[in-house]
């Protein structure tokens, strides 16, 4: 069972399912700030500080990209290579540790819907 959040170079990234979470913003109690980040978000998070205020200040960041796991993988220790591979033939394994990927394009579609 996946934990609810994490952290991915020290900001903070939503680790459960979807329907969770979509359930979740549906109807707030306060205001909500949600960003979807992938990796090139990172890269400029990494070399900008003030952008990295920012994501750290979010309600909830969800992760958009399955490079995002190659990371999590990464920090664990494993190789890049073994990571992308795992991240490739291992997809619910995968889900199940570190989380659904949440894409912005189809959040925002189904907030609109």
């Amino acid at each position: 069972m996946p934990k609810k959040s994490t952290t991915l170079f020290d900001i903070p990234l939503y680790n459960g399912t979807y329907s969770d979470f979509f359930t979740k913003i549906q109807n707030p109690e306060k205001k909500t700030l949600v960003f979807t980040p992938n990796p090139e978000i990172f890269v400029r998070a990494s070399r900008d500080n003030e952008f990295m205020d920012i994501l750290k200040q979010a309600t909830y960041n969800v992760p958009d990209a399955n490079g995002l796991y190659v990371g999590y993988m990464m920090r664990e220790g494993k190789s890049f290579f073994t990571s992308a591979l795992r991240t490739l033939f291992c997809k619910k394994h995968i889900r199940e540790v570190y989380g659904e990927l949440i894409k912005g394009s189809d959040l925002t579609r189904d907030i609109l819907e």
